[in-house]
C-alpha cells in the first residue's frame, strides 16, 4: 500500500513528469499498473486500479482529456498479451476484466466528475480494453481454423480496438493484409495497405506539413472513402 500511495503522491506533486514530458515514464507506469491489476493478490489489484483511475482523472484535469493515459494503457495491454511469461504465470484475464469494471464504477460514482464526459470516456476505454482481450484470446483459438473469414473479422476488430495507437493498428492492418493475400484476396489485402498508408500520412501531416507528401488521409479518399476512418482526430478522441 505504501508503494502505491507514494506513486500517487509523486504524480500529484509532479504531474508534468507524466503528462507533459516524454511518454516513456507514462508508458512504464501504465504497463506496471495494468499488470498489477491482473495479479492474484486482491489488495494489490485494488491499489493498482485505484492508481490507474487517479492517473486518468489527473490527466483529464490537467489537459481536458486523458488521451495520453488511454493510449499508453492500450499499448500496455498489447505488451501484456504478447508477454507469455507475465500472462501465464503472474496474470489473470478474469482479474484484469474485474479491475477494468471497477475502474468504470469509480468514474460512475465520483461526484466531482459526474456532470462531465469523463465517466463515459472511462467506460469507453474499459470496454475497448476488454474487447481487445476477448478478441485476442479468440484469435489464438482460431489460428489453425479453416474459417479464414472469422480470422479476418477478428483481426479487423482488434485493429479497430487499437485505433488510438497507430503503431499497433498498423501491425494488425499488415497482419490482416497478409491473411487476405494468403487466401488470394489481393484487392482486400491492398485496401489494408492503403489504410496503413493513409494512417501514416495523417500522422506525418499532423507532425510536420511537407508539400511533396500527401496531405493526410484525405489524399487517399478518392481510392476509398473508408480511409477517412484513419483521421487523427477520430483516432485521438
Amino acid at each position: 500500500k505504501m508503494v502505491f500511495a507514494t506513486q500517487r503522491s509523486i504524480i500529484t506533486k509532479f504531474p508534468h513528469i507524466i503528462f507533459e514530458e516524454e511518454t516513456d515514464q507514462c508508458s512504464l507506469l501504465c504497463y506496471h499498473l495494468l499488470r498489477h491489476c491482473a495479479t492474484f493478490v486482491k489488495e494489490v489489484r485494488e491499489e493498482a486500479i485505484a492508481s490507474i483511475y487517479l492517473l486518468m482523472r489527473q490527466n483529464y484535469e490537467s489537459v481536458g482529456s486523458f488521451s495520453r493515459v488511454k493510449i499508453q494503457l492500450t499499448i500496455a495491454l498489447s505488451r501484456l498479451r504478447s508477454d507469455s511469461t507475465d500472462t501465464s504465470k503472474n496474470c489473470s484475464d478474469a482479474y484484469l476484466k474485474k479491475s477494468l469494471i471497477t475502474l468504470e464504477n469509480y468514474a460512475a460514482n465520483d461526484a466531482d466528475v459526474f456532470k462531465t464526459r469523463f465517466p463515459d470516456q472511462v467506460k469507453e476505454v474499459s470496454k475497448n480494453l476488454r474487447d481487445i482481450m476477448r478478441d485476442t484470446v479468440r484469435m489464438n483459438e482460431v489460428k489453425k481454423d479453416k474459417d479464414c473469414a472469422m480470422r479476418v473479422d477478428l483481426m479487423y476488430r482488434i485493429a479497430k480496438g487499437y485505433q488510438n495507437s497507430p503503431a499497433l493498428r498498423i501491425t494488425w492492418l499488415k497482419s490482416m493484409a497478409n491473411e487476405h493475400e494468403k487466401n488470394g484476396a489481393k484487392c482486400e489485402a491492398a485496401m489494408c495497405f492503403i489504410h496503413a498508408a493513409a494512417l501514416i500520412s495523417e500522422y506525418m501531416y499532423m507532425v510536420e506539413y511537407q508539400p511533396q507528401l500527401p496531405q493526410g488521409c484525405i489524399a487517399f479518399a478518392k481510392i476509398s472513402p473508408n480511409v477517412l476512418q484513419e483521421c487523427a482526430i477520430i483516432a485521438m478522441c
